[in-house]
């Protein structure tokens, strides 16, 4: 099992590991949080049974948890890269990756849809609203009861 430290190389490394075997990947991910003192923990595990590769990843923080949730989706992340590391040119780069929810279902995402659907539904005249409803009804009420109560 790989166990990784930073949330890049974990998500670098998974999409390439769901590249190469999405219908043999499994990917798990654990919340645990026990006790007051301690803080909350989120394991991601993916898991390739013909491969043998494991890769795992520990957190308790937002970010990173946040960035690896976003990663699943259809619509991916941008990680950090460094190139040339350890020398003078080194640079850091980011990379954009498409998420894990692509390639799981073998369908690609592109963002023009989703902005167009999303216009459809906003182009659309908004309900009624039912809290009104409700309040009017209860200060309705409020007021008979007022006149029924004896002082």
């Amino acid at each position: 099992m790989t166990h990784f430290s930073s949330a890049d190389n974990f998500i670098e490394k998974s999409v390439q590991l769901m590249k190469s075997g999405p219908a043999n990947t499994r990917v798990s991910i654990t919340y645990t949080h026990s006790g007051e003192k301690r803080k909350p923990i989120v394991k991601f595990k993916l898991f390739n049974p013909v491969t043998g590769i494991c890769l795992s990843l520990r957190t308790h923080k937002a970010k990173e948890f946040s960035r690896i949730m976003n990663a699943l989706g259809p619509r991916g992340t941008a990680v950090t890269k460094h190139v040339n590391p350890g020398t003078a040119n080194e640079k850091i780069e980011d990379v954009k990756l498409e998420g894990l929810g692509c390639i799981m279902t073998n369908t690609k995402f592109s963002e023009q849809e989703a902005q167009e659907e999303s216009k459809q539904e906003t182009n659309q005249p908004p309900a009624e609203s039912t809290t009104e409803k409700v309040t009017s009804k209860h200060k309705k009420r409020s007021k008979k009861s007022r006149k029924g109560r004896k002082h």
